[in-house]
């Protein structure tokens, strides 16, 4: 939150600065060209619109040589930050695709999205040269049919040597205002990319975002949440709706089989996907939409299944730079987790250099870490951990959730029978038992029936 307001108020002073200098001098080249123009007039009408025909040419060239080359600029910087993102994954993964036998297919796929980027970069300075000679070439002929505008005029003995050469250097004169201010407009242009990707990147976690975001509701608690008719994905393009509600201090654990909804119920939730401004309510009386995202998240807290690790050492893992973060049992907690061995080590990209036990690990205990929550969201929590580890992480979760509201995903019938105080089953994206952990156990129906094999199982 800090990161990107400080962002957002810069990029407006800086926006504010660029425009305040650009446009300034706007006005002294206007005054400049009709003071030229003005002597055209007085020397002779052709030459006054000779001169102005060719002036809006370059301008008109110069706008749509522009135009086409913000076009390509941001179609080019697209495709990198798309290459980028495709690139640096695949090649820390690259023995997967040794193993597998398909780096070759990748490889494939990135020399095609090289030559993307290659194909728009060419095409950029093809446009570029092809303008530059068309404008070039206007001033040549602006310059050479004033000249026998104004020679013809000195045959005639209707203006004097003097003012021939007079006409001359105005000749040369009339393309710098308008060369000054397309150089401005173009660097303005540029910078408008620049601006607008940083400003995209400090608003792209808000899919709810409007045009005016004044007048959100500030929380000081998510006590309960009410979910009411959410499109779930069934059966390809079907969709049908679900309605439950989370009660306060109730820690609600939702379960089925994978493809049933449940990620898109986390989404929902997380603000990472939109719904109808109905379809949630909050605290019985708030629609999600309506409610600003910063207070929403710092009244959640959050343990993904999609381990977030920084090529950085563990402090800043665990408190995402923030010293505030730190709470008076740190010591404690990443001793009992095991991790505290990795407190001089950087973890590489992703965390290519630790295990997925210590990875599951750090993010645990940044949850753990953090007090200031009274509601929560775990989704496939403590994966790749063993008995030990696993038994001693649900202890540690279940001590600080006992007092909390939340919603739990697991496949885990260890974790929802350990921290769940309700569950609802879900099968073709509908509610189908909803009931403790002890009485669905017990009915034979679909979760004593998962149940019964993942007992089996271990």
């Amino acid at each position: 939150g800090k990161v990107t307001d400080i962002l957002k108020k810069d990029l407006f002073l800086i926006e504010e600065y660029i425009y305040h200098k650009a446009f300034l001098p706007l006005f002294m080249i206007v005054i400049q060209l009709v003071l030229i123009f003005s002597k055209f007039l007085q020397w002779d009408l052709k030459m006054f619109f000779s001169g102005l025909f060719f002036v809006s040419l370059n301008i008109f060239l110069s706008l749509y040589d522009n135009k086409i080359s913000k076009r390509l600029t941001e179609a080019t910087r697209i495709n990198e930050s798309d290459f980028f993102a495709t690139t640096l994954p695949n090649i820390q993964n690259v023995k997967l695709h040794i193993f597998f036998n398909t780096w070759f297919h990748i490889k494939k796929q990135l020399i095609s999205k090289i030559n993307i980027i290659s194909n728009f970069h060419r095409k950029n300075d093809i446009y570029s040269g092809l303008f530059s000679v068309l404008i070039e070439t206007s001033k040549a002929c602006s310059f050479v049919v004033i000249f026998v505008i104004a020679l013809s005029k000195v045959v005639a003995n209707k203006i004097t040597y003097g003012e021939l050469t007079a006409i001359i250097a105005y000749s040369a004169m009339i393309f710098k205002p308008s060369d000054s201010f397309m150089f401005g407009y173009k660097m303005l242009t540029q910078w408008s990319i620049h601006f607008n990707r940083v400003n995209n990147l400090t608003n792209f976690y808000n899919p709810n975002a409007e045009k005016n975001p004044h007048n959100k509701i500030m929380l000081n608690s998510i006590d309960a949440i009410e979910v009411k008719n959410l499109m779930l994905p069934y059966k390809n393009e079907e969709k049908k709706k679900i309605s439950f509600e989370i009660k306060p201090t109730e820690r609600l654990g939702i379960v089925g089989i994978s493809g049933e909804g449940k990620s898109t119920i986390i989404k929902v939730l997380t603000k990472l996907k939109s719904c109808s401004d109905e379809s949630i309510k909050i605290n019985g009386k708030y629609s999600l939409a309506d409610i600003d995202d910063t207070s929403y998240y710092s009244k959640m807290n959050i343990l993904l299944q999609d381990n977030y690790i920084f090529n950085d050492d563990l402090e800043s893992n665990l408190t995402l730079n923030k010293s505030e973060s730190f709470s008076s049992d740190y010591k404690e907690l990443i001793t009992s987790l095991g991790i505290d061995k990795l407190k001089s080590r950087k973890f590489g990209e992703n965390g290519n250099l630790i295990s997925g036990g210590e990875k599951q690990r750090i993010t645990l205990a940044r949850f753990l870490l953090r007090k200031d929550y009274n509601f929560f969201i775990l989704d496939e929590p403590l994966l790749n951990l063993d008995s030990i580890n696993l038994n001693n992480s649900l202890n540690l979760l279940s001590q600080q959730l006992t007092s909390k509201t939340g919603v739990i995903i697991s496949h885990d019938f260890k974790i929802i029978k350990k921290l769940c105080t309700r569950i609802i089953v879900i099968d073709n994206s509908e509610i189908i038992e909803n009931d403790t952990f002890e009485n669905l156990s017990k009915n034979n129906k679909l979760f004593s029936k998962l149940y019964r094999e993942h007992t089996d199982e271990k």
